[in-house]
């Protein structure tokens, strides 16, 4: 999970960047990697398409909370790419299903640590 109970509407603030919203939430500096940057700039769209939903259905923004995102394999495209000397190569993608599941509350749940677990 990326953002653990944190409200959409903080998340979803157009006047952030991107790195300032990671850095608020683990309030470190944290540099991301290209390819882990271009997976959340695609979950922030998701989200940015929940919060419209969210507008659609009247409900309140500013008490709409994360509580799950799952993320699973798809089928992979497989494609071919034609080489010098009559070779032929795969050209495999590796896509995946992102699920969000929001959920609507007056205040955010505070986490239980233990030291067990």
């Amino acid at each position: 999970m990326l953002f653990p109970k944190l409200k959409l509407s903080l998340l979803l603030d157009s006047n952030m960047e991107f790195q300032e919203k990671v850095n608020l939430k683990r309030s470190k500096q944290v540099h991301l990697a290209v390819g882990q940057k271009k997976s959340a700039l695609v979950l922030l769209e998701v989200l940015k398409n929940a919060e419209s939903n969210a507008l659609y259905k009247n409900l309140n923004i500013n008490e709409i909370f994360i509580d799950k995102i799952e993320v699973n394999r798809a089928v992979k495209g497989r494609r071919r790419t034609f080489r010098a000397h009559g070779k032929i190569n795969n050209f495999n993608s590796n896509p995946c299903h992102v699920k969000i599941s929001l959920v609507e509350r007056e205040k955010s749940i505070p986490r239980s640590y233990s030291k067990n677990c």
